[in-house]
Order: C-alpha cells, then sequence, then structure tokens
C-alpha cells in the first residue's frame, strides 16, 4: 500500500474553515494537496471567466444570425430560410430562458442555505455516473464553498490513476487512502466533498462525514450505465471491460454490474440525511436530469431541512405545563442532609 501517513499526521490544531485562512505552513502530501488546491481555484476562476465570454459571445452571434435572417426574409421572402427555422429560434430562445430562470432560482435558494447551514460541509454520496463530481463543483459554486472530490485527492497523494492503484495494490488499498483522505478532509468547514462510490461502504467513513450534510444522488442502474459507457470504462476499475467489446455488451454487462453493486450498497446508501433523484423528463431521459437541474434539488432539499429542522425545534420549545401538581403515584422525598441540617439548627439557634 502507498505511504501516506503524512495524510492523517498533519491535523489542524483548530476546526480549520474554507475558503483558505492562515494556518501553519504543512510538510508532505497535505501540503502539495493545500496548493493544488489554490492552483484549482485560480484556474476554475479562469475558466469560468471564458465561459462567460464564450456565452456573450454565442449570444451576439446569434443575435447576428437572427437579424441576418429577418434580412434575407424581408429581402427574397420566408422561403429562403430553412424550413426548421422557426422550431430550432424557439428550442433556442425556450433553453435560453430556462436556463436563465434557473441558475436564479439557484442563485436565491443558496442565499437562503448558506444561512441555514452557517459553515455546516456537504458530502455526496452515491454510485459511479451519478455525477457526484459535476453537481459538487456546482453546488460549492453557489454556496461559495470549496471543492474536494476524494478520488482526485488520492491521486495526487500517490501519482497513481484509480485504475492503477486497483490493478497494482488491490481495491483493500484502495478503500484504506479513500477513509485516510476522508478523514483528513472532516474537520473543515464550507466544503462540498464528493466522495467515492464505495465510501459508504465503511462504517469509519460514517464517522468522518456525522459532522455534515450526507447527500445520495440516487439514480437506477440503467441512467449509470448509459452514463459510465459513455464516458469510457477504462477509468471505472470495477467495470473495466476488454476493449474489443462492443457498445452494445459494454452497457449491458455496465447494467448488470452496476445493479449488483447498488443491491449490495443500497441500504448504506439511505443512511444519508437527504436523498436526491437523478431522473430526468423528455427525451433525454434515459441520460437523467442535467446537473443544474440536480444541483437546484439538493439546493431545495437541503433547504427544506433546514427549514423543517428549525420548525421542529420552535416546536418543542412551545410547550405548557397544565398540572402543577404531581400525580399520586409519585412521591417527594425529602433530602436526608436537609433534614438533618433542620435538626440541628432547632436544637441550636445560635449555630450558623
Amino acid at each position: 500500500m502507498p505511504a501516506v501517513a503524512a495524510v492523517v499526521q498533519v491535523r489542524p490544531a483548530a476546526v480549520p474553515t474554507c475558503p483558505q485562512q492562515k494556518r501553519p505552513r504543512a510538510l508532505g502530501p497535505v501540503a502539495t494537496l493545500r496548493s493544488s488546491f489554490r492552483q484549482q481555484t485560480a484556474a476554475s476562476q479562469r475558466r469560468q471567466q471564458l465561459v462567460h465570454f464564450t456565452a456573450a459571445a454565442a449570444t451576439s452571434s446569434w443575435q447576428q444570425r437572427r437579424r441576418s435572417g429577418v434580412v434575407v426574409a424581408a429581402a427574397g421572402g420566408a422561403s429562403d430560410l430553412p424550413h426548421d427555422f422557426a422550431e430550432r429560434k424557439g428550442r433556442l430562445d425556450s433553453g435560453s430562458e430556462d436556463f436563465s430562470q434557473l441558475t436564479q432560482q439557484i442563485e436565491d435558494t443558496a442565499k437562503e442555505v448558506v444561512e441555514g447551514l452557517q459553515g455546516t460541509s456537504l458530502f455526496l454520496v452515491g454510485m459511479m455516473g451519478s455525477g457526484k463530481s459535476t453537481v459538487g463543483k456546482l453546488v460549492s459554486k453557489a454556496l461559495g464553498y470549496c471543492f474536494f472530490d476524494t478520488d482526485v485527492l488520492i491521486e495526487q497523494l500517490t501519482q497513481k490513476k484509480v485504475a492503477e492503484i486497483f490493478a497494482e495494490d488491490g481495491e483493500e488499498s484502495f478503500r484504506e487512502l479513500e477513509t485516510q483522505v476522508l478523514a483528513e478532509l472532516s474537520p473543515f468547514k464550507n466544503c462540498v466533498i464528493a466522495t467515492g462510490g464505495g465510501v459508504p461502504t465503511r462504517a469509519e467513513n460514517w464517522g468522518h462525514m456525522q459532522g455534515g450534510v450526507s447527500v445520495w444522488l440516487n439514480g437506477p442502474p440503467t441512467l449509470l450505465a448509459h452514463r459510465v459507457v459513455g464516458d469510457g470504462t477504462e477509468t471505472r476499475p470495477l467495470l473495466s471491460q476488454d476493449g474489443q467489446q462492443q457498445q452494445s455488451d459494454a452497457y449491458q454487462a455496465a447494467v448488470e454490474r452496476l445493479t449488483q453493486l447498488l443491491e449490495q450498497r443500497q441500504a448504506l446508501y439511505q443512511i444519508a440525511d437527504l436523498t436526491i433523484s437523478l431522473e430526468g423528463s423528455g427525451p433525454d431521459s434515459d441520460l437523467g436530469a442535467p446537473a443544474m437541474v440536480v444541483a437546484h434539488r439538493v439546493l431545495s432539499a437541503i433547504n427544506q431541512r433546514v427549514k423543517d429542522d428549525a420548525e421542529e425545534r420552535r416546536r418543542r420549545m412551545d410547550f405548557e405545563i397544565v398540572q402543577d401538581e404531581l400525580p399520586e403515584t409519585m412521591r417527594v422525598m425529602e433530602s436526608p442532609a436537609a433534614a438533618a441540617a433542620a435538626a440541628a439548627e432547632e436544637e441550636d439557634p445560635h449555630l450558623p
């Protein structure tokens, strides 16, 4: 098993808060992880700027094409436009409007969730292909939290791919690394942590996650198989198949294997505080709901849970004593020490 003892040896003296705060300089793998995280954060900000620039450019391009279409229609008639121009334009306008509305809903919900969570970290659990990393990044961005992926951290620590660890050291060695990394992350606040699919199979891992909110991203094996086969099973040690296998055979094998794994783990996943469905709708329902929709479901469920817990606390505090007399079945016995003190005072009232 790769030596990663430094992961559990370097512990913060107090509960750290993420984003970064000043801490004593750490050495070894933990320092490498923190440095890597800062680099990832800067890269994420640059990518986000690029996304905004690309979106603005695409919008400008669409507006130019739309104006050109209007000019063409005015000059040569509507017959010069593509036959499905109106339908495609309608889908684009509707999709843009839905995306804007969903983005606003996520932002509004996140504001309430941040106030209710008060820094509590989130742990995403679920099967491979459930989108823990993708959804986790969206949720962390909405909340202003840091994001960690346990698989990525393990690869950085060992300088090996997950598949290589499985092949060279075995699954048990990888599970031990998962537990050590999770133990290192558990004290942090203001974080969203995407865990590996097998994390819930160890009881100690639930102990590390009990200080946060655990969220199970739940999807049927058929949905998960579409995703993992589409992404390639080479990086999935528990699903790796012969490279010569046909796509349809790979999909069916993935469904069977994922069904088997889910049967073994479902009772453990159900321990999570919240369960979020990945099911989608429309022509692409077999691929599940888009990541942004799932992220909104996660935030909405957390927000509702926070409100329900607050209401339950208020309800428990709202009580009144309706009977100030003790039931006949109860007796009040005088303290022997108090009785002795009273008797001594009667014998000598001048005693202090």
